[in-house]
This record gives structure tokens, C-alpha cells and sequence, in this order.
């Protein structure tokens, strides 16, 4: 590490400095939200079916979907999920609306 009169240090050894924040790098092919149909690839990624198909069938469209999806090559590349609503979680939100409208001044939900 130094500091003990033999070494100079340098200012990134004396200085600490902020660490970056965790950046979230949403990479999602197109910007739409997703709907049913969903197909997921090899990597557990979520995709909008129609998205795919348009995505295979002009590539150029999608700016840089080569860099997001280019192990998608063909639609058996995606397999189709059949996924149904979680009405517990539909709940959850509505009840966390109620609790906003009541409390506009708390930002922090009870």
C-alpha cells in the first residue's frame, strides 16, 4: 500500500472516491410494456412476441437490437409462456393507491 516514506502515493491511493451507483441498463427490444404473447430466450429474457417477429423480419428497424438480442436468430430461438395475472399483486397496487390518495403528503407508503 505504501505511505511508509519509501513510496510516493498517488492520489487515487489517497482520495476516496464515490462509488458509481449500480446503473440499470434496461435493454428491452422494443419500448412498448409487455403483453400477452410472451416468449422468454435461452438467457430468461422476457419478450414481446410481436417484437420478435418484427425484430427477425427487419433487423434494421431495431437500431441496436443486434446488440441486445442478436443470439435471437429465428423464432424457435424464443420459446411461447403462458402466463396468467396475479390478482393478489392487482390488489396490492390498488390498495397502495388508496393509501397515496389518503396520505398526499407522506412519501412513504404505510
Amino acid at each position: 500500500m505504501g505511505c511508509d516514506g519509501g513510496s510516493i502515493p498517488t492520489r487515487i491511493e489517497l482520495v476516496k472516491t464515490k462509488q458509481n451507483a449500480v446503473r440499470l441498463d434496461p435493454r428491452f427490444l422494443s419500448i412498448r410494456p409487455l403483453k400477452i404473447p410472451i416468449v422468454a430466450d435461452n438467457m430468461g429474457k422476457l419478450y414481446n412476441k410481436e417484437a420478435v417477429i418484427e425484430f427477425l423480419l427487419d433487423k434494421k428497424a431495431f437500431g441496436d437490437g443486434d446488440l441486445i438480442c442478436s443470439h435471437i436468430t429465428k423464432l424457435r430461438d424464443v420459446i411461447n409462456l403462458n402466463l396468467t395475472p396475479n390478482p393478489a399483486f392487482q390488489e396490492a397496487i390498488h390498495i397502495q393507491n388508496q393509501n397515496l390518495a389518503l396520505n398526499p403528503d407522506d412519501n412513504m407508503v404505510a
